[in-house]
């Protein structure tokens, strides 16, 4: 049997495996010396594999959400254990998360997007992610309540 091998932060995958369900799959080569070594040898290189039949928006999340493991200096772990079982860190995927979602769609446009007047689809278009990304972003910063709350105040001090 051979082995089709493909590397994401490190990890090679075996036939069968999660890696090989994105097909078909792209693999970007990054280097940055700031980020830290993927595995003993390879320096700052890293391999991330995304799915290009996404769409774009998708694409740019997940290219984004796997550069935030470097940018936070996350060590490079492999995906799966022997047995083909995710592991999963809850708090190292929370801050990766929070850190890409910030990346794409930074605070101050939050706060632009909920002041108006753009629509959801106008605002994803504008910054190329998707709709929930500008609805977990707004959300994540409280910008639609804070505009709200400041509209509010500005009301009442009129009156």
């Amino acid at each position: 049997m051979t082995l089709r091998q493909r590397r994401t932060r490190s990890t090679t995958f075996q036939k069968g495996c999660e890696a090989d369900r994105l097909a078909p799959a792209r693999a970007l080569s990054l280097r940055c010396p700031v980020l830290p070594a993927g595995r003993p040898g390879t320096g700052s290189a890293r391999t991330v594999v995304h799915n290009d039949a996404h769409a774009p928006s998708r694409q740019v999340s997940n290219v984004t959400h796997e550069l935030s493991y470097g940018l936070l200096l996350h060590p490079a772990t492999p995906a799966v254990d022997n047995h083909g079982c995710r592991h999963w860190n809850q708090d190292i995927e929370d801050e990766t998360n929070w850190l890409s979602g910030a990346l794409l769609v930074p605070e101050a446009a939050a706060i632009a997007i909920a002041r108006g007047p753009a629509t959801l689809a106008d605002a994803a278009s504008h910054y190329g992610v998707s709709q929930a990304m500008i609805r977990w972003r707004l959300n994540s910063t409280g910008a639609t309540k804070r505009v709200q709350r400041a509209r509010q105040a500005r009301a009442r001090s009129r009156t």
